[in-house]
C-alpha cells in the first residue's frame, strides 16, 4: 500500500511540473521569437513481483520529469513593425551575441536590435545589451552607418546549429551551445526579413488541451494518494 501512495504522489508532482512548464509557455505567447517547451516523462525503477501462478511480473513505481525540450522546430509566424533595425531570421538560425565583458557566445532569434555607444563607439546590440555578432564573428560596429545601412553593409551574422536538441536556455530567449550541439557555422545566404520580427511559436489550442490533460492527471494523481491513504487506514484498524 505505501508503494502505491509514494507511485501515485510522485506522479502528481511530475504532473505539476508539467503544468508549470505550460504556464511558463501560456505567460510567454506574446515574447518575441519565444520556443515552446515541454516536459518529458521517463520511468521511475521497476521491480519484479511474482503473481500467484508464480510468474515473474514487472512492477512500476511511477514517473518523473526527465528534462524540459526546447521546439526549435517550429517557426513563429513574421509580424511587421516598421522597426528599421528589427530583424526576423527566415528557416533555421540564430543571431549570435556576446556580452561586452565577456567571450562567451549565446544565440537567439530575437532580432530587436538597436545602437549602443560603448566607449564612444556605437556598435549594434540587442535589446538586453549584448553584442551582435557579423559573418565572421565580430562586433558590428556603426560608426558610418545608422539605422538605414543595408544588410549588406551592417553584415548581420546568422548562424546554424548542427544539432539544436538540448541548447541551454541562458536567459532573455537566449541559449548556450553544450558540446553535443556542435559548432555554429555563419550561413553564407541568410535570409532576414527586415521591419519585422517573429512571433512566440507557441501553439494556444495545443498548450490548452496539455493543460486539461496534466490537470486531470494531476487530480486523479491526488485521488489515488488519497485512497491509499484510506486503505492504510483501515488497515491499522483492523489490526488492533
Amino acid at each position: 500500500m505505501n508503494l502505491s501512495f509514494y507511485t501515485a504522489s510522485g506522479a502528481a508532482s511530475a504532473q505539476q511540473k508539467k503544468i508549470n512548464v505550460i504556464s511558463n509557455n501560456f505567460a510567454n505567447i506574446n515574447t518575441t521569437a519565444y520556443k515552446s517547451k515541454t516536459a518529458t516523462f521517463s520511468d521511475l525503477m521497476y521491480q519484479d513481483v511474482a503473481n500467484a501462478q508464480g510468474a515473474h511480473l514487472q512492477q512500476g513505481t511511477g514517473v518523473k520529469v526527465s528534462q524540459t525540450d526546447t521546439d526549435f522546430s517550429g517557426e513563429g509566424a513574421i509580424r511587421e513593425t516598421g522597426g528599421k533595425l528589427d530583424f526576423a531570421i527566415v528557416g533555421d538560425g540564430f543571431f549570435a551575441t556576446q556580452d561586452p565583458e565577456a567571450e562567451e557566445t549565446l544565440y537567439t532569434r530575437d532580432g530587436r536590435f538597436m545602437m549602443t555607444s560603448i566607449d564612444d563607439t556605437p556598435y549594434l546590440t540587442t535589446a538586453d545589451g549584448r553584442l551582435v555578432l557579423n559573418s565572421d564573428g565580430e562586433f558590428i560596429e556603426m560608426t558610418d552607418l545608422d539605422e538605414n545601412a543595408t544588410l549588406e553593409e551592417m553584415n548581420i551574422g546568422v548562424y546554424k546549429v548542427p544539432i539544436q536538441n538540448g541548447m541551454m536556455p541562458a536567459g532573455s530567449n537566449n541559449f548556450r551551445l553544450l558540446e553535443k550541439n556542435g559548432e555554429a557555422e555563419a550561413l553564407e545566404d541568410p535570409r532576414l526579413h527586415r521591419q519585422c520580427l517573429e512571433a512566440s511559436n507557441v501553439d494556444m489550442a495545443q498548450e490548452m488541451s496539455q493543460a486539461i490533460e496534466a490537470q486531470r492527471a494531476y487530480s486523479y494523481s491526488l485521488k489515488m494518494v488519497q485512497t491509499s491513504d484510506e486503505v492504510e487506514q483501515e488497515v491499522n484498524s483492523l489490526r488492533r
